[in-house]
C-alpha cells in the first residue's frame, strides 16, 4: 500500500498543477503540436521546443506566434517575457505565421 503524501507535498503538488498550462501550436502548413508549459516559462522556452522538434526555422525573426481571439502577435523579441505576462497564463492556441 502506498504511503500517504505529507500535507506540504500535497500543497506543493496542487500549486504546481495549477501553474501548468496546455498550449497548442498550429503550423503554417497544417498540423499542430501540443505541450504542457508552466505559466512562468518565458516565450524562449516555446521557441526552444520548436527547435527540439526540428522546427527551428519557425523560431526566427521571419515568423511570429499569434492568438486568434483577442488577436495578439508575439515575436522573437518577446522571448524573455513569461507566458503569464503575455496573457497566455490560461494556455490556449498559438498560430505560427510568416511576418509580412
Amino acid at each position: 500500500m502506498p504511503k500517504p503524501m505529507p500535507m506540504e507535498e500535497k500543497i506543493e503538488y496542487f500549486m504546481q498543477e495549477r501553474s501548468n498550462i496546455h498550449i497548442t501550436i498550429h503550423m503554417p502548413g497544417g498540423g499542430c503540436v501540443r505541450r504542457i508549459f508552466v505559466k512562468s516559462d518565458n516565450l524562449q522556452v516555446v521557441y526552444g521546443y520548436l527547435r527540439v522538434l526540428g522546427l527551428g526555422e519557425y523560431a526566427s525573426e521571419s515568423y511570429r506566434l499569434a492568438t486568434e481571439s483577442r488577436r495578439r502577435c508575439y515575436s522573437i523579441e518577446d522571448r524573455w517575457s513569461t507566458l503569464d505576462e503575455l496573457g497566455l497564463g490560461n494556455g490556449g492556441d498559438l498560430y505560427l505565421e510568416k511576418k509580412k
